[in-house]
């Protein structure tokens, strides 16, 4: 995965680029390397340290999360930890859809094999019942 990280107004030190891509590993083990690009922003306020991570699916779908803390090491682990939620619930999504995509595409009735007795006559079938007009219901009107 293409990671991208980007500095507002601070120096990124090598530390903090290794902090990063560790953090992320743990993602990339979650999704099996359905991660294309990331784009990880660091800047600092005031008080706090923030990390924002943008995540890119190979399904064109997006990840964003946002960790605010006093070191960048909080700061990075909450917004891991966002990202980990949301690739948990998009990786039950995508087993979802392919259990029930493969069960209903796969599964066919099974051919009897014909009888080798006499051919049964084919039953005879019945005309359809009489239309009749709906009820009105359990008060059987107006109330």
């Amino acid at each position: 995965m293409r990671v991208e990280l980007t500095g507002h107004q601070i120096e990124v030190s090598p530390g903090l680029r290794s902090l990063v891509d560790r953090k992320l590993v743990k993602v990339t083990r979650v999704l099996n390397d359905a991660g294309v690009s990331a784009a990880v922003v660091v800047k600092r306020e005031k008080v706090n340290n923030v990390v924002e991570i943008t995540l890119h699916l190979r399904s064109e779908q997006f990840m964003h999360a946002v960790g605010k803390a006093d070191t960048w090491q909080a700061a990075m682990t909450l917004a891991v930890a966002k990202l980990l939620h949301q690739a948990e619930k998009v990786k039950g999504k995508w087993q979802e859809r392919k259990r029930r995509g493969v069960a209903a595409r796969s599964v066919k009735a099974p051919r009897r094999a014909p009888s080798r007795t006499a051919p049964q006559a084919a039953p005879e079938m019945e005309p359809p019942a009489a239309k009749r007009p709906r009820s009105a219901g359990k008060r059987g009107g107006q109330r």
